[in-house]
């Protein structure tokens, strides 16, 4: 049940309904009290908090037992490794990185089994999470259930992109058209990259390495642990204008969509698709 502006004017109950629901199909119901004031990104991370709270066995500590709110099942050992994976979805990695290809990756990280949200896995497999060696955070999204838990479990997490180098590399051709010489960073300048934060804090990460500036910035959710001092959070196009101009910037890693808002300004746009932005797959 996904609440929209007129539920949440009318203070409905959410928790009733879902009450009601269930008691009359038998089947498990969640409820987001979304307002639709707010991005995807503070939806799927409600989603992914439901879903925890919802499916997700509680250690119980008696008995090797723990606990769902279906009752009580007998844990067993579990010599595979296990990897959650948050915050991987369509808006954020289409066109970039597929469910197979992130799943490849980390199984050649030595990973048996790779629990990711909304990519395949399904309910049964979520209610194991808790048996996870570690929680990788993909985007901004997943980090409130990563910290869900790491609380409940206290099972590490981390952001990330598996795989990385395969998009830097993809990256790096298309910035050496605009370096001088065999060294990427001369005549590069400095390079804003304009996407969801751990995906942009990573290219940001691998520029720095090769001696180019870069500062990130982005219109969706940016998290504190992440966030610099010279990230900049966007409100609307003009706000990108104004920090490309103020600050200078020679190149700017984004989606194509946002090409015209940079109309009239030197510099180069290297596109990253981010289909949040624009909806566009081409």
């Amino acid at each position: 049940v996904i609440g929209t502006p007129v539920p949440a004017v009318i203070g409905t109950d959410y928790r009733a309904l879902c009450r009601m629901a269930e008691k009359k199909t038998g089947l498990p119901v969640l409820g987001l009290n979304t307002d639709g004031m707010e991005y995807y990104d503070r939806g799927i991370e409600k989603t992914y908090l439901a879903l925890l709270k919802k499916f997700c066995r509680r250690k119980d500590g008696a008995n090797g037992l723990v606990r769902a709110e279906s009752g009580f099942v007998r844990q067993q050992s579990v010599p595979s490794r296990i990897i959650g994976v948050w915050g991987f979805t369509p808006l954020d990695f289409a066109g970039i990185l597929t469910a197979d290809e992130l799943k490849s990756r980390l199984r050649d990280q030595g990973f048996d089994e790779i629990i990711c949200c909304g990519a395949g896995t399904d309910i049964e497999a979520l209610k194991d999470i808790g048996k996870a060696e570690k929680n990788l955070v993909v985007s901004p999204a997943g980090a409130a259930a990563a910290v869900w838990l790491e609380k409940e479990y206290g099972t590490p997490w981390e952001y990330g992109i598996p795989g990385g180098e395969a998009l830097m590399e993809i990256i790096f051709k298309k910035l050496s058209d605009r370096s001088n010489g065999d060294n990427i960073s001369d005549g590069m300048g400095k390079v804003l990259v304009v996407h969801q934060q751990v995906l942009a804090d990573r290219i940001r990460r691998r520029l720095e390495e090769a001696g180019i500036y870069a500062e990130t910035a982005g219109f969706f959710m940016m998290n504190k642990d992440l966030l610099r001092g010279e990230d900049s959070v966007l409100r609307e196009e003009a706000d990108l204008y104004k920090l490309v101009l103020e600050r200078g910037f020679d190149c700017v890693i984004a989606d194509r969509a946002l090409e015209p808002v940079l109309a009239g300004l030197r510099v180069k746009l290297i596109p990253l698709p981010h289909f949040a932005v624009s909806g566009d797959l081409s």
